[in-house]
């Protein structure tokens, strides 16, 4: 399974540099095996709404989210969390809040984090971490 992180989603709506290469990534791999966070929907809608586009945005987002699912932050993902926080914090190495929700949540789906942000994710403990994305 694979949790795609907020950068990977924003290159494909965007469709930035290298977004091609993310799509053919995607375009190999069984649909039922690729996912995005709730909490990664939560900051796609967030992005919608302060875009100078709000109705259009969130029909990218929604367009998004017809092809692949978004997943709810549950009580296993909760439990994940509150273990990674409290590592991340008395280790002095700590990622941003969302990401560490995030992280947290691909670790409840035993999935691989899909993200360009290596160095922030590669801090959480066996979580397994890909980019898909080519610097270009």
């Amino acid at each position: 399974m694979y949790l795609l992180d907020t950068d990977h989603c924003v290159h494909l709506l965007r469709r930035k540099p290298g977004h091609q290469v993310l799509r053919d990534q995607l375009k190999i791999l069984d649909p039922g095996n690729v996912c995005l966070s709730a909490i990664t929907e939560a900051e796609l809608r967030t992005g919608a709404d302060k875009s100078s586009d709000p109705g259009k945005n969130h029909d990218l987002v929604s367009a998004l989210l017809a092809m692949i699912p978004s997943m709810p932050f549950d009580s296993s993902a909760a439990l994940k969390y509150g273990k990674i926080r409290s590592y991340l914090e008395q280790s002095e190495q700590g990622i941003g809040p969302n990401d560490t929700l995030v992280a947290a949540h691909a670790l409840s789906l035993d999935a691989v984090l899909t993200t360009r942000n290596l160095s922030a994710f590669q801090r959480v403990p066996a979580l397994a971490v890909v980019n898909w994305i080519p610097d270009l």
